[in-house]
């Protein structure tokens, strides 16, 4: 047994008799007891000893019970204060419950242990209101640092995404000036080129004719692909505004621009119903003509087949582009997206590889990805591009405010 009190109960009560009990009985069960017979003398008492819990009679001559209980909730607000009662003043107990007290107890208190009982759940109520006190400073010292802490990693970010935003610009402007400066000297070779064709083309022999045919050829791959690099980095620039437009009206441009791929093959169309979508309009053309080029153009069927299908959800569209070409095996899935990734020799099929690329960069401008839905070699590709749904008045507001 512990000899040292651990709690401390202040009893106010004028009855010398119901004092000197309920003394007895906090002692015997190991609470330290003050004494008061008075309401004023129990103030002092609370002014000199620390005190963990106050027993106060509401009916005492001079300072009363209720007068008692104004004082200290005032002055100590945390201190728990049980009052006791007589049965015939009931009215005065709603007065004090009011005006704070943690519970009471009516006299004369027949079983002790009630007051036991009483004691124990204001002292565990104490003891919840410290724990919840002190979860309640972590938390918000938690709060505090986890806000502090996301702001700086806030900060770090924007200043990083800041620098990527100027880099990308710097490269953006550095692959067009360098496109737009490799054009004339290539436009020169080819000219020299073809003045030598006209001019000496009889003075050459076999293996000089074959070198001019070469010089040509490589000028004419290299004019492309500074012409798909160029176009690479144009992609991006704000000359070409968000809009609410018909993709129906957008893939019939994009045949139109395909012309005579489609007249010089025979192609059929299996176009489902295409909804109006927020997109720049340039860009999703140029999306749709490589799709369906690559579908026409990688195909060695006789009837080169193309489907175009979309699926809306609540946030965005998915759409399909299937063909019935030669197909691509899995391995090389991801790889086609990047920039001049060929995986078939020139001879057998043209082009310098950059479309893909040019159609994943114009896709993520959108806020959309793409992938490769469904191909193995020799059974066709079906391509999945996702689009946003996105709010047209506020993509222009946000581009003006950009310029």
């Amino acid at each position: 047994m512990n000899n040292q009190p651990i709690t401390s109960v202040l009893v106010v009560d004028d009855d010398n008799i119901i004092r000197s009990s309920l003394r007895n009985y906090l002692e015997d069960n190991e609470y330290a007891v003050f004494e008061a017979s008075s309401g004023a003398d129990g103030l002092k008492v609370l002014e000199k000893e620390r005190v963990d819990l106050v027993l106060v009679d509401l009916r005492m001559v001079g300072m009363d019970g209720l007068e008692v209980l104004a004082f200290v909730k005032e002055k100590y607000p945390k201190l728990p204060i049980i009052v006791l009662s007589g049965a015939g003043v009931i009215s005065d107990v709603i007065k004090a419950l009011r005006l704070g007290a943690w519970n009471y107890l009516l006299k004369p208190i027949e079983d002790l242990s009630v007051l036991k009982h009483a004691l124990d759940n204001a002292l565990e109520k104490v003891s919840l209101i410290e724990q919840n006190r002190k979860y309640q400073e972590n938390l918000e010292k938690l709060v505090k640092e986890r806000t502090a802490a996301l702001e700086h990693e806030l900060a770090a970010r924007i200043k990083t995404e800041k620098q990527l935003f100027l880099r990308t610009q710097e490269l953006e402007s550095y692959s067009y000036v360098i496109s737009h400066d490799l054009k004339e000297p290539l436009r020169n070779i080819g000219a020299f080129a073809h003045f030598l064709n006209e001019d000496y083309s009889k003075c050459l022999d076999e293996k000089g004719l074959e070198y001019l045919y070469h010089i040509t050829s490589s000028i004419k791959r290299m004019s492309n692909l500074v012409d798909d690099l160029l176009h690479l980095s144009r992609i991006g620039k704000r000359f070409t505004e968000f809009a609410l437009v018909d993709l129906n009206e957008i893939i019939e441009h994009a045949k139109l621009e395909l012309y005579e791929l489609i007249r010089t093959n025979d192609v059929v169309f299996e176009i489902g119903e295409m909804p109006q979508i927020v997109c720049q309009r340039t860009w999703m053309i140029e999306i749709f003509k490589n799709l369906i080029g690559n579908g026409i153009k990688y195909n060695e069927n006789a009837k080169r087949i193309i489907k175009i299908n979309c699926i809306e959800s609540s946030k965005d569209y998915a759409f399909f582009v299937e063909d019935n070409g030669i197909g691509i095996a899995e391995k090389f899935h991801e790889k086609i997206f990047e920039l001049f990734r060929r995986l078939h020799s020139r001879d057998k099929y043209d082009g310098t590889g950059a479309g893909l690329a040019v159609v994943k960069t114009i896709i993520t401008q959108h806020g959309g990805s793409i992938n490769v839905e469904r191909s193995s070699f020799d059974r066709g590709t079906t391509m999945k591009f996702i689009i946003p749904k996105l709010i047209l008045k506020s993509i222009n507001e946000g581009e003006e405010g950009e310029t």
